[in-house]
């Protein structure tokens, strides 16, 4: 007789900012402040992960890059090249081990400046 399928929701990311994590591509003046860096939001369902963040209103969609980072990890990296203050914000979301798809990231900017990212899960089966 085999056991019903247990559901388990992992643990949340962990997302680090530009103020926390130091980028040799990073001038120190270009950088937010602590203060005035967004903070991301996070949500998790069985399914996907949702990251929200608010960016300034002088970021563009051009001016974000999605990376993929080895070990389950998402950089993101908002950078107004044309300014040279309060212009660079970079956070880090690091992922429980094999919990997510890589190929399932999907971003969308809108006018407003929010930031919404999905990162697909991967299915959990549990057998007996």
């Amino acid at each position: 007789m085999c056991c019903p399928p247990r559901l388990e929701v992992s643990s949340q990311p962990f997302v680090s900012s530009s103020h926390e994590a130091f980028s040799p591509m990073q001038r120190e003046r270009r950088g937010a402040s602590p203060s005035n860096c967004p903070s991301m939001d996070v949500k998790s369902s069985l399914s996907e992960y949702t990251l929200t963040v608010q960016l300034p209103d002088h970021i563009k969609h051009e001016m974000v890059t999605i990376s993929v980072l080895k070990g389950n990890k998402l950089k993101l990296i908002a950078d107004a090249w044309h300014m040279e203050e309060e212009c660079h914000y970079e956070w880090v979301i690091n992922f429980p081990p094999h919990d997510i798809d890589m190929g399932g990231v999907h971003a969308q900017l809108d006018a407003s400046g929010l930031l919404v990212i999905s990162v697909r899960r991967r299915p959990r089966y549990h057998g007996c």
